[in-house]
């Protein structure tokens, strides 16, 4: 089972990616070369998606 951490991370990095794909169409910007767009999704959703190797703490 994912933790909590875990489950936000992969929400937020599809719904920032799919969010960009769609603006991109809604706003009528000028395309990416789909080569270039897959290669920078793939970059970024693996660094948002890798674990984090340090633990965060709270103080109380």
């Amino acid at each position: 089972t994912a933790s909590l951490e875990e489950k936000m991370r992969f929400g937020i990095a599809l719904g920032g990616a799919a969010y960009m794909l769609c603006t991109e169409d809604s706003l009528a910007l000028q395309s990416a070369p789909i080569e270039e767009t897959r290669v920078a999704l793939v970059t970024i959703l693996t660094g948002l998606l890798a674990p984090v190797g340090a633990s965060f703490e709270t103080e109380d």
